[in-house]
């Protein structure tokens, strides 16, 4: 089993453009997602899981200022990161990393995430040309399904949490796939998601 999670590791580069900082990753998804208080909570909660477990994979950039020359540190993140040392707190309305011990990181330092992981959970705008006119934007064409998706969806996610999972909206999105050939559009997932998490 840790050979295969091993296996399953993204080696991502550390100086890449496709690195976002924090409020460019915030300005996106709340365009993406219409309302800032739940862009924000599915921000945090995709950036705490990580970009193995379908969220968003993070790195530290570090720069110490009292070394000559200055010492500068970049590493990626894991989840235990979020659960060890640090947390995302709210604050006068936004989100701050704080740290949980009394080990703090010292000189300046940032937290970048990246972009293509976000892309993939919040698709971006397809310009008007491209969307055709005989299907609804943002929504794969397919057999619209007759039943209440949002009751099926909330079984699902019920007893996923009863087995010990938390699920993501990309994963029930594919589980919606899997059973009609269908899958809702990913915006009334996270918001379905969030609703029944918080």
């Amino acid at each position: 089993m840790k050979k295969a999670k091993a296996q399953r590791r993204v080696k991502l580069p550390l100086n890449s453009p496709n690195w976002w900082t924090y409020d460019k990753a915030v300005r996106y998804v709340r365009a993406r997602m219409g309302d800032k208080d739940i862009a924000d909570s599915d921000l945090v909660a995709a950036i705490e899981r990580g970009g193995e477990q379908g969220g968003v994979h993070s790195k530290l950039e570090q720069v110490r200022m009292q070394y000559d020359p200055l010492a500068r540190r970049s590493e990626l993140l894991t989840p235990k990161f979020y659960k060890r040392d640090y947390k995302f707190v709210q604050h006068w309305g936004r989100w701050l990393l704080a740290p949980r011990t009394d080990q703090r990181l010292l000189g300046r330092w940032d937290i970048y995430l990246w972009g293509p992981n976000i892309e993939k959970i919040w698709p971006p705008e397809a310009p008007p040309s491209e969307q055709r006119a005989d299907v609804a934007p943002h929504r794969p064409p397919g057999r619209q399904p007759k039943h209440d998706w949002p009751k099926h969806v909330t079984r699902e996610v019920i007893r996923q949490l009863r087995a010990g999972e938390e699920p993501t909206a990309p994963e029930m999105l594919q589980w919606c796939e899997d059973k009609w050939g269908w899958q809702p559009e990913i915006r009334q997932m996270q918001r379905l998601l969030h609703d029944l998490l918080s």
